[in-house]
């Protein structure tokens, strides 16, 4: 009789995540003839992720830690759950999904023998947070760390965080290059002029115009006003500035601060976007300014289309952009943010040289790489399960 193929829940905390990121895990371990489940708070994502596993749980617990209602409860569900399903690999990603799911599988292996893994997606203690700030996250963290056989980070500065804390052995630290790109897809010459001409015509540009970018979610660590603000100070009634990505509850401030600096003609509100290639292939320049990221998608699949980024002087934005594809600047510093800008819309030339720089720096974070990467872990991990 041959063995059962493994079993793998991936669990996040809300299915918009399984879909932005985690749909190729997925479909690469069903196609190895694993089964694949997902457990996740449901939203408005839920019907396009269900049909990409065998079952695609569900789960009422929220990304905001001051509205989870009942977490003892949602310990209860997910610890039964994993008993009664058998799994041979529990992999969480995100915050309140990994810390509660860690905390409900403690001592898993040696009951279940299951394995738990935790991929970081940028700690929430870092360098541009005081020690006091740092303090209650980096705590929470070396409590989950011991419900935790494998950690994965995802960039430097995690990497030597974990390692200082000590938060697991050595032999079960890896550090990955994010979660993946497609490169294939993220590739300049798979974009084509009519797409290109297509978003430029619906935002009514002229040929002279020139476009800053934004792609990212309205949540104030993304700090959209700072790149309004940058955006003001360059005077140059050519350019535009367009802003991509889910609502949140920084878009209403931003909105007033648009409309109050007199910049409403000039600035496009794109909302959620399938088409992000054609959109970053014809701007300019993109720009994040976060306060926080692990290895944010956006720098990914802009330097990938060789189109250059000005972000923060931070984890994960450092770790792409430091390599000579675009410019960092200092969170908050909107000033330097504008020069930079303005730096790269001047002088076209260096602003092509940084993002053909910028797509030889991406291709390590190719998906295809990122998940032989998660091969090797599961190998391991499913190992350690036979001999336990």
């Amino acid at each position: 009789m041959s063995a059962q193929p493994p079993r793998l829940l991936i669990v996040t905390t809300v299915y918009n995540m399984i879909r932005d990121f985690l749909l190729p895990y997925a479909e690469h371990y069903r196609e190895k003839g694993w089964r694949v489940d997902a457990l996740a708070q449901p939203d408005s994502t839920f019907g396009e992720c269900e049909p990409a596993f065998d079952h695609a749980w569900t789960i009422e617990w929220s990304r905001n830690p001051l509205q989870l209602r009942n977490p003892l409860e949602h310990l209860r569900q997910l610890r039964e759950l994993v008993a009664r399903e058998r799994y041979d690999i529990v992999h969480f990603h995100t915050p309140i999904a990994g810390f509660l799911g860690r905390a409900a599988l403690r001592g898993a292996r040696s009951r279940d023998g299951t394995i738990v893994i935790y991929t970081a997606h940028g700690f929430h203690f870092h360098t541009n947070r005081g020690r006091l700030g740092n303090a209650p996250f980096s705590l929470a963290e070396k409590a989950a760390a011991r419900w935790t056989d494998y950690l994965v980070v995802i960039n430097d500065e995690d990497a030597r965080a974990a390692r200082r804390l000590s938060l697991v052995p050595p032999d079960r630290l890896v550090q990955m290059p994010g979660i993946g790109i497609d490169t294939s897809r993220f590739q300049p010459d798979r974009v084509s002029a009519d797409d290109v001409a297509a978003v430029r015509s619906e935002l009514g540009l002229e040929p002279r115009d020139q476009l800053v970018l934004v792609v990212a979610e309205f949540t104030f660590n993304k700090r959209h006003e700072d790149a309004v603000r940058a955006f003001a100070k360059l005077g140059d009634p050519r350019a535009h500035l367009a802003l991509a990505g889910r609502e949140g509850p920084a878009l209403e401030g931003t909105r007033r601060l648009v409309a109050d600096l007199g910049l409403g003609s000039r600035v496009h509100w794109l909302g959620f976007r399938n088409d992000i290639p054609a959109v970053i292939r014809a701007s300019d320049v993109t720009v994040l300014l976060s306060a926080r990221e692990g290895l944010p998608l956006s720098v990914l699949e802009s330097l990938s289309l060789a189109t250059p980024v000005v972000g923060t002087r931070i984890r994960g934005i450092s770790d792409l952009v430091g390599g000579g594809g675009g410019s960092l600047v200092e969170v908050g510093d909107v000033d330097a943010a504008a020069k930079a800008i303005r730096a790269l819309l001047e002088h076209p030339e260096s602003a092509r040289a940084a993002g053909e720089q910028g797509r030889r720096t991406v291709e390590r974070y190719d998906i295809r790489h990122v998940i032989e990467m998660h091969d090797l872990l599961y190998e391991r991990a499913l190992a350690q399960r036979r001999r336990a």
